[in-house]
């Protein structure tokens, strides 16, 4: 009976709240351990012999549609939506804005120069490495391409030939992606 238990030992998957209390009941577990957490959505596994949280590996993580925490540029407002979300390492952000300033004309050759700060996400939702990823916008009559960097801060880079976008005028952009 002692083999038997000490074997679906290593094999159980144990319960905690989140990774403090995972820590806390179990930073001294063997590799190998599954712990779960039902209220973070999340699932590790353990890959070392210590209690730090490098001994830990993210096997399943969730945050869920996040709604909060954006903050706008000058000259642009929160349309009907601005969410994020994270599972493991892939990563959804999806946002539409509304010009309040005045309007931001493309060059010639669709460029900006500078780049024009939109809005700054919350930094869970960073990069990481790469340091820099690119999505695509659109706006009310133009599209272009956004940049998103290890700031929190979303660009937007470039905008069809000799377009413009005005006061009023929404702009929608999405980013979807893998991150370190």
């Amino acid at each position: 009976m002692h083999e038997m238990v000490d074997w679906l030992d290593s094999r159980t998957v144990l319960l905690a709240a989140n990774a403090a209390d995972r820590d806390a009941k179990y930073g001294e577990a063997p590799p190998g351990v599954i712990v779960s957490s039902g209220l973070t959505k999340q699932v590790w596994q353990k890959v070392g012999t210590g209690s730090s949280n490098d001994d830990w590996l993210d096997v399943y993580s969730d945050t869920g549609w996040v709604t909060t925490g954006f903050l706008p540029a000058p000259g642009w407002s929160i349309g009907s939506y601005m969410k994020a979300r994270r599972i493991c390492d892939s990563i959804n952000i999806r946002g539409e804005l509304v010009r309040t300033g005045g309007t931001i004309q493309g060059q010639a050759d669709g460029n900006l120069s500078p780049d024009v700060p939109l809005v700054t996400i919350p930094s869970i939702f960073a990069p990481g490495s790469p340091d820099r990823v690119e999505g695509s916008m659109r706006a009310s009559y133009t599209s272009g391409a956004v940049e998103l960097g290890n700031d929190a801060i979303v660009m937007l880079a470039d905008i069809h030939t000799n377009s413009g976008i005005g006061e009023g005028q929404y702009l929608r952009f999405t980013f979807p992606f893998f991150a370190n």
